[in-house]
């Protein structure tokens, strides 16, 4: 077993905090991503004129 299964918690209620926690930060992180493509995608718009 690799060392982070291993510092899993075993309470359920943690763990799916835990995933709560994680999804909103990839939600975060997507929209992020998102609105940086938007700024890459407008930057070369501009170049191409």
């Amino acid at each position: 077993m690799s060392n982070v299964t291993q510092n899993l918690p075993d309470d359920p209620a943690i763990l799916k905090a835990m995933i709560t926690a994680l999804q909103a930060e990839n939600a975060k992180i997507s929209a992020t991503l998102r609105v940086h493509d938007q700024l890459v995608q407008a930057s070369h718009h501009r170049c191409a004129l």
